[in-house]
């Protein structure tokens, strides 16, 4: 009983709140933007004429089925991976593109995504055990060379400055480290609830100081780790309330180095300062603007726009980070 009406609490905290005063006294609100989930919520518009042709020859408009994750790859364009369509789609002012080759057609387990070097998106497929790479202005797939084989990865992040690929290979519960050749470097962490271990860590950021933040999703925790591997701090745990974790999915970093987590059965994104510190939440369950089914990936641009895959509404949600004392 106790349970139900602290989740109760929660989820109406979770539909009223949507502005803070973090520590140093800024503050901060989200505000809904906007939806897409077909081809017509981005799609230049198209002319009569066109509308007319594609209605006699019976094509039919491409939609999200559930969206999983996704990165920006420029102004107009996102790399979605849709575990519902079992690949991964090119999301333009075009329409959508589905991403594929000769040899991989279906992507059984789409998880992570990050944007590589030059025009490259990285992405990782935890059932087939591989992580592909696409040139987005080539057009062309193809599986990324590693010199070690790794067992369901998961969660992918590339750090441009230092040439880093970080994965967290779920299945043995650790974070592989290569670099951008694909070669082996070193791993961070093994199965355990101690400092600097995991229990299945998942997705996978970097704050603007380089560090690494791993979802440790059975410890229900994020861990915190410098460039070379180091363990720095951690912070979250099991609970049902406000700043608890119950099933946390995708993680992003702001401007101001806030942490974003989606937690899936919440139905809610929470928000911390770069200490662990709860700042706010926004979301809850629904159907309806602003609102989330088991959302699952996050990512932040550099304009502070927060991108929602929100899995089971089969759409993305877009928002915009304001700070009100601006």
């Amino acid at each position: 009983m106790k349970r139900i009406i602290l989740l109760n609490i929660y989820l109406i905290l979770s539909i009223i709140t949507v502005s803070a005063q973090d520590k140093d006294g800024d503050h901060f609100s989200v505000e809904w933007i906007k939806n897409f989930s077909r081809e017509k919520d981005v799609k230049t518009e198209e002319g009569i004429f066109s509308q007319f042709l594609n209605l006699v020859a019976g094509v039919t408009e491409e939609k999200l089925v559930k969206p999983f994750n996704l990165v920006k790859y420029d102004e107009d364009s996102y790399f979605v991976l849709d575990q519902g369509r079992f690949t991964p789609l090119l999301v333009t002012n075009d329409g959508f593109e589905v991403v594929q080759n000769d040899e991989y057609k279906v992507f059984p387990s789409l998880v992570g995504v990050c944007k590589f070097k030059k025009n490259k998106i990285l992405f990782t497929d935890s059932k087939l055990s591989k992580i592909f790479v696409y040139d987005i202005e080539e057009e062309e797939l193809n599986t990324f060379p590693l010199s070690q084989k790794l067992e369901k990865p998961t969660g992918i992040v590339y750090d441009k400055i230092s040439g880093l690929i970080y994965i967290s290979e779920t299945a043995n519960h650790r974070v592989v480290v290569f670099d951008d050749k694909g070669n082996f470097l070193r791993t961070i962490g093994e199965r355990g609830e101690e400092e600097g271990n995991f229990n299945f860590p998942t997705f996978l950021t970097l704050d603007k100081n380089e560090n690494l933040l791993v979802v440790d999703a059975m410890n229900f925790r994020i861990q915190v780790f410098n460039k070379d591997g180091n363990y720095l701090r951690s912070f979250g745990e099991a609970g049902d309330a406000t700043g608890y974790f119950n099933r946390p999915k995708g993680i992003a970093v702001d401007s101001y180095n806030h942490i974003y987590l989606v937690d899936a059965l919440f139905h809610t994104v929470q928000i911390f300062d770069s200490e662990g510190n709860f700042l706010y939440n926004f979301g809850g369950m629904g159907q309806l603007n602003s609102r989330f089914w088991l959302p699952t990936g996050i990512m932040i641009d550099k304009d502070n726009n927060i991108y929602i895959a929100d899995s089971y509404n089969s759409r993305i949600q877009v928002f915009r980070l304001i700070d009100d004392k601006k």
